[in-house]
């Protein structure tokens, strides 16, 4: 029988592994948790509240798998979007 005292690196792959998934999920939900903030806040423009709230729905229902959605569909363009406005108006200047 394979038990952890004769196989001290099972115990110590053990403990590694276990402590990875927990690193990630705790860094899934620190991101879904600035996803959904980030939406709530956000101003998606006039007459565009129910779009919010339906990110708002996707985020929270999806978990971490809506977060990377709503990070790639709007969060992330929108900051390529201000980066491309600034230039602009450095050139301008």
């Amino acid at each position: 029988m394979i038990n952890s005292d004769s196989f001290p690196i099972l115990t110590i792959l053990s403990v590694i592994i276990v402590l990875a998934f927990l690193a990630f999920g705790v860094l899934a939900f620190i991101f879904w948790l600035l996803m959904l903030i980030d939406c709530a806040k956000r101003n998606f423009g006039e007459n565009q509240e129910s779009e919010k709230i339906v990110w708002i729905l996707i985020v929270i229902f999806t978990n971490w798998l809506g977060a990377i959605l709503y990070y790639f569909i709007i969060k992330r363009p929108s900051k390529i979007m201000f980066k491309q406005a600034q230039e602009q108006v450095d050139l301008k200047n």
